[in-house]
């Protein structure tokens, strides 16, 4: 869920990821999608504030 909420992701996108699309970019974990359309984006996963 927090995936989805604090990242604006749709859950067709998430469902749609495999482990293998997870990445680390510049310290920040990474995930690659498939957005609306077939575009490719990479998404950095925001933590939770607190």
């Amino acid at each position: 869920m927090c995936l989805l909420a604090l990242n604006g992701l749709r859950v067709s996108e998430v469902v749609g990821a495999n482990v293998a699309d997870l990445g680390l970019e510049r310290g920040h974990c990474t995930l690659a999608l498939r957005r609306k359309g077939g575009r490719r984006w990479r998404s950095r996963r925001r933590r939770p504030a607190r």
